[in-house]
């Protein structure tokens, strides 16, 4: 490739190299990350139209470092206080033991035409009451073994025997 101003930052590179990859290591906490970015900072002062109009090259070189830092950090950061507002949001006990808890049910059934026919009316989980909460990462953090999940549930059945 041919580079506009390859001279100049080549010396610019040389002179501030370790200086760079140091104050970026210390904001991205990963060395390799540092490096990363210094070189895509370089990449962009190879590829200027004019090294020389620039009134502090070193300072442009570590701005444009600092904010491709920022941008590789903001999805991280953003991502970590999504998840510390979630994780608030998890009940302090997350106890495996979920105790005692009841569901009422009530179905009514009522036979007619001498017994041959049979309706049958019914509701599930009356107070709409979700099951105790246990702390894991799946199956909506109750048992589905034991607990349904569906909330009130209202049914009627019809049947006739021939």
């Amino acid at each position: 490739m041919n580079y506009k101003n390859k001279d100049g930052a080549d010396k610019l590179v040389k002179e501030h190299s370790s200086a760079l990859v140091r104050f970026l290591t210390r904001r991205m906490k990963s060395r390799e990350d540092a490096e990363d970015i210094a070189q895509a900072a370089y990449l962009r002062l190879y590829t200027l139209d004019d090294l020389g109009r620039l009134s502090n090259a070193k300072a442009f070189l570590f701005q444009v470092a600092a904010n491709m830092s920022i941008d590789q950090l903001r999805p991280e950061v953003l991502n970590k206080n999504y998840l510390d507002k979630e994780i608030s949001k998890v009940p302090k006990d997350r106890s495996r033991e979920s105790g005692a808890w009841s569901r009422e049910d009530v179905q009514v059934s009522y036979h007619f035409n001498s017994g041959e026919s049979l309706i049958t009316l019914g509701v599930e989980n009356i107070l709409d009451q979700m099951p105790p909460f246990l702390g894991s990462a799946f199956n909506d953090n109750f048992d589905v073994r034991t607990h349904d999940s569906t909330g009130r549930f209202v049914y009627a059945r019809l049947s006739h025997s021939l």
